[in-house]
């Protein structure tokens, strides 16, 4: 009977009827099948049953890099590349595992937008802050700052007709990535594990194409899990206590 409290909780003077599932104790989960609702309970029932953990767990989707843009009319493929997506799974031994997640964001288009506009080149907002500034006449796009986690980069800028013979046009700043919130039952002793995407990186193919201007690479996402920790990139893995 200690054995149980100790596994499930309980206080005081041990009564089996405190230990029916979905009861005050004992969650309803797959781990804990053997265990009935309401009628006659053993202790043999609850052998080998397990305590259920609830986690609270943000993630993030990285963010988007920001288009490439163009001078003197010259024609390239600038799309920024897309962020990565973020995972946190619960792998609860036998029982069916528990995956959510959040898409990393779009990279935004390339040669879209006029040299003159300032609307769509600043990367997208994220819950955590801004995007990278798109860029102006003749300069690429900057990065979305670091702790913005999951913001799009800014666009790459295009170029006035009076640098060059003809106008070029500018890169759309990239997406934010999507951010959700859960609450998640684990299996005490099993493993769960937090993957977040790294942002879009700047598109490397500028020197092909003259003098092109890049977009800004998008924010890492981020990922957190209450009681365990956070991560702003790449898998981390914990056991359930």
């Amino acid at each position: 009977m200690s054995q149980i409290r100790n596994e499930h909780g309980g206080s005081g003077s041990i009564s089996l009827g405190e230990y029916y599932r979905d009861g005050s104790y004992v969650g309803n989960d797959p781990w804990n099948d053997s265990v009935p609702t309401a009628e006659t309970i053993s202790m043999g029932q609850l052998r080998g049953t397990t305590k259920t953990r609830y986690l609270t767990v943000i993630i993030q989707g990285a963010g988007g890099a920001g288009g490439q843009g163009e001078a003197d009319n010259w024609v390239s493929d600038g799309h920024g590349a897309a962020g990565g997506g973020s995972t946190f799974t619960a792998y609860n031994g036998t029982h069916t595992d528990t995956v959510v997640s959040a898409a990393g964001g779009a990279g935004g288009a390339g040669v879209v937008i006029g040299y003159n506009t300032t609307s769509g080149r600043d990367g997208t907002s994220s819950y955590y802050g801004a995007g990278g500034a798109g860029g102006g006449n003749n300069s690429h796009g900057t990065d979305a700052p670091t702790a913005s986690y999951g913001a799009g980069g800014g666009g790459g800028g295009g170029d006035s007709p009076s640098t060059y013979d003809n106008s070029g046009y500018a890169g759309h700043g990239g997406y934010a990535g999507a951010r959700g919130v859960h609450v998640i039952r684990a299996m005490k002793g099993s493993t769960i594990t937090l993957v977040v995407g790294y942002g879009g990186a700047r598109n490397s193919n500028v020197s092909a194409y003259g003098n092109n201007y890049i977009g800004g690479a998008g924010a890492s996402g981020y990922g957190s899990v209450s009681g365990y920790g956070t991560s702003t990139g790449g898998t981390t893995s914990w056991t359930v206590v």
